[in-house]
C-alpha cells in the first residue's frame, strides 16, 4: 500500500494527537516537559529537591538541572553557585527566585558564575562581589531578568570589568531586562565609581553581538552599559544589538558606551543623567549605529574632564545617525557634540535639540561627512556655540554662512519643556522637525517635533523600523543627510517569533501553523512553567488562564472536531 505525501502527513499527525489526547480528552493533569527542583534555606542537599522535600543550596539543584528544568527558590539568602549545564534554545536551565530571594557573593566571590548556554535567572536578588556579581564566561543565549543586582566590586578595584553584570569570552544574545542595577548599597562606598553596571568584553569577528538590554535602572559605576574592546571593528558588542528603554545614572565616565563594533546597534529612548558623556562612540567602526530618542540632562565633570551630550572621534568610520534626541546642561559647562579625539567621518544629525552649557558642537578634525540640519542648539555660554572642524562661530547664521550645515536648524534661549523635556504648548520645537522615514512616521501637526518627544504622539521616536533618508514633505529635501548605500537590518526584535505568517488564535509558539507542539506548549504551561510565543492567542475558553481546556480545543480542532474561535478574548489574562 502506498500514500501520498499528505495522507502520510495526517496519520503522522493523527498518532501525535491520539497520545496527547488519552491526557488531555480524559481530563488528566498535563506533565511539564521539565521537572522542577526545590531549594529553601530550611531544606538539605540530600533531599530529592520536591517542595515538601527540597534541597538546601541552589548550587545543589543547579548539579541536578538539566534542558527544561526549574529551579525554584525561595526567599532567603544563599550562597553563590553556578550555572554550568546548559538548556537548549526551547528548553533553558531556569533559576527562578521570589521577593526576598538573594544570592549573596559575600563580597569575596561571584555571587552567580555561568558558564553554560540558554540559561534563564529571573526574579531575584544577587549581591556582594569582590569582582562582578554575576558574571558569565562564553555563555550565550543567557536571559537575566527582573532581578536586583547591588554591591559589584566590594574592594573598589579600578577595572571597568568589576560589573554588576559581566560577560566575558564572546557569548553572544545576552539579555537583560527590567532589573534594578546599583553600585552600593550594603557596602561603604559611593555610587559614583569603578566599575561598569553591565560590562560586555568580546573577543573576535565571529563571536558576540546579539544582544539585549532593555527597560532596567543602572546607578552608579563607571560606565552604567559598556565594554571592551574598542578599537576594532568587532569590539564590545559587535554587532545586532538593541540598547532600549533604561534608565542610567550618576556613572563616572559613559552613560552608555557603544564604541568597536556598531554594525547594527541601536541606542534608543534612554534616559541618562549625572553622567560625565550621556553616549559615547569614539570611535564607532562599523554601521549603522543609530542614537534616536535618548533623553541626557545633568552631565557632571569627573576626574577633572568636562562633559558632554555625545562623545565622538578616534578615527570613526562607521555611519552614525543621531535623531531626535534631547539635551539640557543648564548652566554646567557642558557640551553639546564633543570631539575627544582626531578624526571624525560618516556622522548624521537631525531633529536634535541641544541646550549646551558650553559649546553645541565641538569638533576639531573632520575626515570624511558630517552633517547636521534640523536641530534645535543653544548654549548658555555667551563667549562660544559652536566650533566646526577646529573653526569658532559665535552663532547660527556664521554656521549656515560658512559650513552649509542647519539650513534649517533653529535656535532660542528657551525651549520651554518640562523636566523631562517635554515641549510645552508654544515651544518652539513643536512641528520644526524634518521626516525621516521609519522613524518618525507617528508625529503629530505639519511636522515632527525636534526632541526625543512628540506632542500629541502615543509613543516618542524610535528606529525599531529601517530608517531611511528624509522625505521631501512636509519639509524640504535634506541634501546634507544623503541616502544610505545600504539598507541596514532593523533593530533587533525581542519577540519570540520571526515566521511569514501571521500568527491565529491557538498558534502558541507563533510560527504562523497549529500543530500538535502548540498542544504540548499549552500543557506545560498548565503544569507550571512559563507561557512560551503568543501568550495572547492561547486562552481559547476565555477563562483568564492557561489550562487543559485550551489543549482540549486545539486537540478538537486539529481532528476537525471544531473550529477554534475566530479572535481572542478581550480581557484574557494571559496576554
Amino acid at each position: 500500500m502506498s500514500y501520498s505525501r499528505g495522507s502520510f502527513s495526517k496519520l503522522v499527525l493523527a498518532a501525535t494527537v491520539a497520545v496527547a489526547a488519552v491526557f488531555v480528552l480524559a481530563g488528566e493533569p498535563a506533565r511539564a516537559a521539565g521537572a522542577t527542583y526545590y531549594v529553601s534555606t530550611s531544606g538539605d542537599d540530600g533531599a530529592p529537591g520536591t517542595q515538601s522535600q527540597p534541597l538546601r543550596t541552589v548550587q545543589a539543584a543547579a548539579d541536578r538541572a538539566g534542558p527544561g528544568d526549574t529551579v525554584s527558590i525561595a526567599p532567603g539568602v544563599y550562597a553563590p553557585f553556578s550555572a554550568e549545564t546548559s538548556g537548549t534554545a526551547g528548553a533553558p536551565v531556569i533559576f527562578r527566585g521570589d521577593d526576598g530571594t538573594w544570592i549573596d557573593g559575600g563580597c569575596s566571590d561571584h555571587a552567580i558564575d555561568i558558564t553554560a548556554d540558554h540559561i534563564t535567572i529571573e526574579d531575584l536578588g544577587a549581591r556582594r562581589s569582590i569582582t562582578e556579581v554575576i558574571h558569565l564566561f562564553a555563555a550565550s543565549n543567557v536571559t537575566l531578568q527582573r532581578l536586583t543586582v547591588t554591591d559589584w566590586n566590594c574592594g573598589e578595584g579600578a577595572d571597568q570589568y568589576r560589573a554588576g553584570i559581566s560577560s566575558w569570552g564572546g557569548g553572544s544574545a545576552l539579555t537583560v531586562r527590567d532589573s534594578y542595577l546599583e553600585r552600593r548599597v550594603t557596602e561603604s562606598g559611593d555610587d559614583v565609581g569603578p566599575g561598569n553596571g553591565i560590562w560586555v568584553k568580546n573577543t573576535g569577528p565571529d563571536a558576540g553581538g546579539g544582544h539585549t538590554f532593555s527597560g532596567n535602572t543602572i546607578i552608579g559605576g563607571h560606565d552604567g552599559i559598556g565594554g571592551e574592546p574598542e578599537d576594532v571593528p568587532w569590539g564590545v558588542f559587535n554587532g545586532n544589538t538593541l540598547i532600549e528603554g533604561n534608565t542610567v545614572r550618576d556613572c563616572d565616565d559613559d552613560g552608555i558606551q557603544v564604541e568597536g563594533g556598531t554594525h547594527n546597534v541601536t541606542v534608543s529612548g534612554n534616559t541618562i543623567s549625572g553622567c560625565l558623556i550621556g553616549v559615547a562612540f569614539a570611535p564607532a567602526l562599523g554601521g549603522p549605529l543609530t542614537i534616536v530618542g535618548n533623553v541626557i540632562t545633568d552631565p557632571q565633570p569627573r576626574r577633572g574632564q568636562g562633559p558632554a551630550m555625545f562623545k565622538a572621534g578616534d578615527d570613526s568610520s562607521g555611519e552614525i545617525r543621531i535623531y531626535h534626541n534631547s539635551f539640557f546642561a543648564g548652566a554646567t559647562p557642558a557640551d553639546g557634540f564633543k570631539q575627544t579625539n582626531p578624526n571624525l567621518a560618516n556622522i548624521h544629525l537631525l531633529n536634535n535639540a541641544i541646550y549646551a552649557g558650553r559649546y553645541v558642537w565641538e569638533t576639531s578634525s573632520h575626515s570624511g561627512t558630517v552633517s547636521a540640519d534640523y536641530d534645535a542648539l543653544f548654549t548658555a555660554d555667551g563667549d562660544r556655540f559652536l566650533k566646526w572642524d577646529g573653526t569658532r562661530y559665535y552663532s547660527l547664521s556664521e554656521v549656515r554662512t560658512n559650513t552649509g550645515q542647519e539650513t534649517h536648524g533653529i535656535t532660542a534661549s528657551d525651549f520651554a519643556w518640562d523636566a523631562e523635556l517635554r515641549p510645552l504648548a508654544g515651544s518652539p520645537l513643536i512641528d520644526a522637525g524634518v521626516v525621516i522615514p521609519g522613524v518618525n512616521d507617528g508625529y503629530s501637526g505639519s511636522a515632527p517635533d525636534i526632541g526625543a518627544f512628540e506632542v500629541g504622539a502615543p509613543s516618542p521616536p524610535t528606529a525599531s523600523a529601517t530608517p531611511q533618508a528624509p522625505t521631501t514633505t512636509p519639509a524640504p529635501t535634506l541634501a546634507a543627510v544623503p541616502t544610505p548605500t545600504a539598507t541596514p537590518a532593523a533593530a533587533p526584535d525581542p519577540s519570540p517569533s520571526d515566521t511569514t505568517n501571521d500568527p491565529q488564535p491557538g498558534d502558541v509558539n507563533c510560527d504562523g501553523a497549529i500543530t500538535p507542539v502548540d498542544v504540548l506548549l499549552i500543557l506545560q504551561a498548565a503544569a507550571g512553567l512559563p507561557p512560551t510565543g503568543c501568550a495572547h492567542l492561547t486562552d481559547l475558553d476565555c477563562d483568564g488562564a492557561l489550562t487543559a481546556a485550551d489543549a482540549r480545543a486545539i486537540l478538537a480542532h486539529l481532528v476537525e472536531i471544531v473550529s477554534l474561535p475566530p479572535a481572542t478574548c478581550p480581557q484574557s489574562g494571559t496576554g
